[in-house]
C-alpha cells in the first residue's frame, strides 16, 4: 500500500469507480520561476525527507484529509471524464412512467454523440449495462418484446 504519484501536463483518462475511490487530483498552480528557485536544494534533502516521513506519520495516525482545492480539482476531472452522463444531460430526458425506449435507439444516440466528439462508443452491450448502474430500469416493450429502457426518452433535436 502506498501513495503514487503521477507527473504529467495532461490528466489521465480514466474512469469508473474504482478510480473515484484511488484517485485524487493535486492541481500545481504554482510555477516558480527559474531566478528564484534554491539553488541549494539538493543539500537540504535530509530536511525534505523528514518532511514527508512526518507527513507520512500523520496520513497513517489520521488519514488521508485533501484540501479543498483538490476535492474540488478531482470532482471536475471525474465531472469532465463521465461522458456517458453528458451525454444522458444532453440527449435524453425523463420520459415519464408510459415511457420505454428501445435499446437500439439509445445506442443509435449515444454512438453519434460520441462519434461527434470523436470518442469510442463501445457496445451497445456495454451502455445497457452502464445505464443499469446508473439506476435505470431495463425492459421489454410489452407487444413487441423489444429491448430497452423505463423513462428515458431521447431529446428530440
Amino acid at each position: 500500500m502506498g501513495i503514487r504519484t503521477l507527473g504529467r501536463s495532461e490528466s489521465p483518462n480514466w474512469r469508473g469507480e474504482a478510480m473515484r475511490r484511488r484517485l485524487l487530483l493535486v492541481p500545481f498552480t504554482v510555477q516558480i520561476p527559474p531566478a528564484e528557485r534554491d539553488p541549494h536544494l539538493l543539500q537540504k534533502h535530509p530536511a525534505i525527507l523528514r518532511w514527508c516521513i512526518n507527513g507520512c506519520l500523520e496520513w497513517q495516525r489520521i488519514g488521508l484529509a485533501p484540501p479543498a482545492i483538490v476535492q474540488d480539482a478531482t470532482a471536475q476531472y471525474f465531472a469532465d471524464q463521465d461522458t456517458l452522463q453528458q451525454w444522458l444531460e444532453e440527449c435524453t430526458e425523463d420520459g415519464g412512467s408510459a415511457a420505454f425506449t428501445r435499446s437500439a435507439e439509445l445506442f443509435a444516440s449515444w454512438k453519434s454523440w460520441c462519434e461527434e466528439r470523436n470518442s469510442q462508443p463501445g457496445s451497445a452491450m456495454a451502455l445497457s449495462e452502464a445505464l443499469i448502474d446508473r439506476g435505470f430500469e431495463k425492459g421489454r416493450e410489452s407487444n413487441t418484446g423489444h429491448r430497452g429502457f423505463r423513462r428515458l426518452a431521447v431529446k428530440r433535436r
